[in-house]
């Protein structure tokens, strides 16, 4: 299965489980209409909780900037139009995914990376026909080409598309030293990708694309920034040692598929299983991308950077031996699909700054047992759907919204602990859940 394979099939699971819901109004632009968190930099935005068809994003939240918006945003919501203010530099993958109706976006200089599948399905990625179609400070959001020669542009610094997904054999791609971030699956299926020797390829600005050692246990070299798919589909690699210089770890860079793939050779081959058994990912990584351990079937533990504050997209999707995971007290969402399918998921210790937990989070994991952390505001539909071994969650006071199909498919035993007059309490008398007053 290739990575659009992959990608579809845990989509499809994703659309099955959701519910749309949500009246449309007008125009919108008010900071009381965000989930958010706050950093040393500013103010990043986790949830529209609005419904306009005109949306103005906020430049400031609390007299801080807003810098950031964040994986799932504006997910699947009905709105026509959104202005981002100048002073926003990310914009994460899925941040407007399904929103069919988004026919316009203002873009502003000062968004330096855009994560892939950002505008996905939206009537403005749709329009866009040039060859490079590239936005903010020199983001590269899409290729038209169909040239197997492919010079990108030297003003890019981005490269936040696929250049492998299309029937032209791209055999050849001359990268700018300035790029500084690369999607992990930009050139995944290309011709050129497959003919790279090095042991380490590394390009731009310290971003390590590929691995064709030996395998066994690995150190990364010093001066690596960025792991950019790199060891997409590897069953040799069985530990990895990363470097103090790391900064990111990008979309599928460590993603198994399932099914078939096109191997190196260009043949049609088995799918081959990750052999990573653990992870310890260091303090110095700041962004952990969409899908990046994606189906990696050993894996059974990992330790996430304390400097992470979001868990993307399929992080750790079809991980069906992953039994502990060390989350940093700094997380503040936890997106669509991060850990489903995760069945030897027993138990997890949420981060004390969980606000947001997105759709099909947990979505048929092992769970026993769920406590959510007060301050956390909002749990999505399907969240913990098809949980069939999940007895018991407790819910804070601080939750103010649990969409109906939350904890869809779980068993009939479940038992919902929270506050009297709380969300969770009227959840649970709405969906005829047990309630236990805590």
């Amino acid at each position: 299965m290739s990575v659009a394979g992959m990608f579809k099939r845990a989509i499809a699971v994703l659309l099955c489980m959701i519910f749309i819901l949500g009246s449309l109004s007008s125009c919108s632009g008010t900071e009381e209409e965000y989930y958010y968190t706050e950093t040393e930099e500013g103010i990043v935005l986790l949830f529209y909780k609005g419904d306009a068809l005109e949306v103005i994003v906020p430049s400031e939240i609390n007299g801080k900037p807003v810098i950031e918006i964040g994986s799932d945003c504006f997910l699947r919501k009905n709105m026509t139009s959104i202005t981002i203010p100048e002073g926003v530099k990310v914009i994460n993958s899925f941040a407007f995914k399904m929103c069919t109706g988004l026919t316009d976006i203002t873009i502003p200089k000062s968004v330096e990376h855009i994560g892939i599948h950002a505008f996905d399905n939206t009537t403005w990625y749709k329009n866009q026909k040039e060859t490079f179609v590239i936005v903010g400070s020199g983001s590269l959001v899409k290729y038209n080409g169909v040239s197997e020669t492919v010079i990108i542009p030297e003003n890019v610094t981005d490269i936040a598309c696929e250049f492998g997904g299309g029937s032209v054999k791209v055999s050849s791609i001359t990268i700018p030293d300035g790029v500084k971030y690369i999607a992990g699956n930009a050139f995944v299926g290309t011709t050129w990708r497959r003919s790279l020797k090095d042991e380490f390829a590394i390009v731009g600005d310290g971003i390590l694309i590929k691995y064709t050692g030996e395998g066994g246990d690995i150190t990364i070299p010093e001066g690596v920034k960025s792991i950019s798919g790199a060891f997409y589909d590897s069953s040799k690699v069985t530990s990895v040692k990363f470097p103090s210089t790391l900064e990111r770890i990008e979309s599928y860079s460590f993603a198994c598929t399932s099914g078939q793939v096109f191997a190196e050779n260009g043949n049609v081959e088995p799918a081959k299983i990750s052999k990573l058994k653990s992870l310890e990912i260091p303090n110095s990584v700041k962004h952990i991308g969409m899908s990046a351990f994606y189906n990696c079937s050993a894996l059974e533990s990992v330790t996430i950077s304390e400097n992470v504050y979001s868990i993307n997209p399929l992080t750790f999707a079809f991980c069906d031996k992953l039994s502990s995971v060390s989350m940093s007290d700094k997380v503040a969402a936890v997106t669509s699909l991060a850990f489903g399918q995760t069945s030897s998921l027993k138990n997890v210790t949420l981060s004390k700054s969980l606000i947001f937990i997105g759709d099909a989070v947990f979505f048929a994991s092992g769970l026993e047992s769920v406590v959510l952390p007060e301050g956390c505001k909002y749990i999505a539909g399907s969240a913990f759907a098809q949980c069939a071994s999940l007895g018991v969650a407790t819910i804070p006071k601080s939750v103010d919204t649990v969409i109906v199909n939350a904890f869809v498919g779980c068993s009939k035993y479940l038992v919902i602990v929270g506050k009297a007059g709380s969300a969770a309490k009227e959840f649970a008398d709405s969906n005829g859940y047990d309630f236990k007053k805590q």
